[in-house]
Parts: structure tokens; sequence; C-alpha cells
């Protein structure tokens, strides 16, 4: 069964149409740090209200394309999101598998809110039910097969905390949904995936959307024989699935659950080879 469908709308933000919507009470628990941050450098390491993530004083009223054009003037080609990791990544993964879900962009409407921590931010708040927003909420179906408003909290804090997840672009896609990517941002963004890959060592790496499945292949991060498995070029051994993403038309997380559940069982077998 093809699991790709045209025109997917691969888009991942946190206001407009996937907006933060009512969520369970919040826990009092609070993630454990990640470790990522400890060896790879931001492009900027002191930052203010004031600056965007290369460290270059921004105007209020600057459009994103000039804070882009800014931030690959300035050669931002390192990590400027740090990823989040859970605290049972290593030690107890999710299916026994160090498995790195991998979104592609971000939007905001202002560029001062996109700080390094965004990503673990909001997916910290979203493990302790303080948020729930719809592509994360996607993300949790489609890997357990458990609908959210039937799942107990501790679920899916239990999920979070045994996943990591990235979002591959390392630039703001711009100030609302369906915005895309400019053309240099996936060269750009390559040198920062590499390092979160080395550094967080997954066994798996799920991609959400067509075009980055694409994009990868396109750079020579990911090899691939015909369909939607494969494996990283630059992980150890590094299996790799591509599946539609969550915004994308006729996406349905019960028809794909089966096959994401099925990969990594057999990702975890330590026959990667044969899971393609």
């Amino acid at each position: 069964m093809a699991f790709w469908v045209s025109k997917p709308l691969v888009v991942l933000g946190t206001v407009g149409k996937d907006r933060v919507l009512p969520a369970r009470a919040a826990s009092s628990r609070t993630a454990a740090p990640g470790r990522v941050e400890r060896s790879l450098d931001l492009v900027s390491r002191s930052m203010d209200d004031r600056s965007d993530l290369t460290g270059i004083p921004m105007n209020t009223s600057a459009t994103f394309q000039q804070a882009t054009e800014l931030a690959h003037a300035t050669g931002a080609s390192a990590l400027r999101f740090f990823p989040w990791e859970g605290g049972r990544y290593r030690a107890s993964p999710y299916e026994n598998v160090r498995l790195l879900l991998l979104g592609e962009s971000m939007y905001e409407k202002t560029p001062q809110s996109l700080t390094p921590d965004i990503v673990r931010t909001m997916v910290d708040r979203i493990r302790r039910g303080v948020w729930a927003i719809r592509f994360y909420t996607q993300v949790f179906q489609t890997v357990t097969g458990t609908h959210r408003r039937a799942a107990h909290p501790n679920t899916i804090s239990t999920f979070w905390d045994s996943v990591a997840f990235y979002n591959y672009v390392q630039f703001s896609v711009g100030d609302r949904p369906r915005m895309r990517p400019r053309k240099a941002d996936w060269g750009a963004s390559q040198s920062a995936f590499r390092s979160v890959v080395k550094q967080l060592n997954p066994q798996a790496v799920l991609v959400f959307g067509r075009e980055l499945w694409n994009q990868l292949l396109r750079l020579g991060l990911l090899q691939a024989r015909e369909g939607r498995t494969g494996h990283l070029t630059c992980g150890q051994n590094t299996a790799a699935a591509g599946i539609n993403h969550p915004a994308s038309r006729g996406y349905s997380w019960r028809t794909l659950h089966p096959f994401v559940l099925g990969w990594l069982r057999c990702v975890g077998t330590g026959s990667t080879g044969q899971c393609e």
C-alpha cells in the first residue's frame, strides 16, 4: 500500500492552524534536561528579546525573508533549534529502539519567539498535558496506535520521554501555515542534521512528509529503495522510514500505525537491512 499522497501540506507550527488546544491539567513533573546542547554550538550563545538566533539585532518590523537572509549571510548552518531528547531515550527507548521523529520546519508570528529551546519547550508542555497541538497529537497516535483522548496521561508522557524529536529545517518558514522552506534552507540545514544524528545516535528515524523525504534523498543524507524505507548515510546503520505529513490530505494514523509498528519491531531485531 502506498502511503504517499499528493500535495502534502508539510508545515509545523505553534500558531494558526496548529493552534494550541485545551488539554489536561499539567503535571508537576519537569522534563529531564537535554544532552545535545552540551556538545553542539548555537550560532549565538547570548541572545535577548531583541535578537534573532544569528545574534544580529532584529528590527521588530523585519520580515521573515529578511531574517532568513541574514541567517544565511552569517553562515547559520549550525544548530539553531535544539532537538527534544526524552529522559528515557537512551536507557529505555520506545519499543527498545532509539527513535528520532523528524519533522520538517516551523513557523511563528515573531522571530523573537523562536528561541533555541522552542522545540524542547513545546514537547515538554505536550508531554505534561499543558498543550495539545494537532501535529504532535497525530505523531503520538500514529506511533502508539492510541487515540490521545483515550490515552492515560502517563502513556503520553512516557511516550515523549522515550523518543527524540527534531525539525530538519533550521530556519523559520514564515508567520503562518502552508509556507514553504526556501530552496537554500534545505542545504543550509544539513550540517546541523548530521551533528544531531551523530549526537543522538538513533537506530531509527521516522520522517514525516514526502517532500522532506525527497530532500533528504537529494542531499545524499538518505538512501532508499523504491517505497518508503531506507537508511541514513550519516548515521551508524540508522534505519529510516517515510510517511505522509499529518497535515496532508487523507492522513490516517490508524492506517499508518501497523506499518510504523512493524517497521520499528523489525529494526528492534537488529536486522536493519531487512527492514528496507
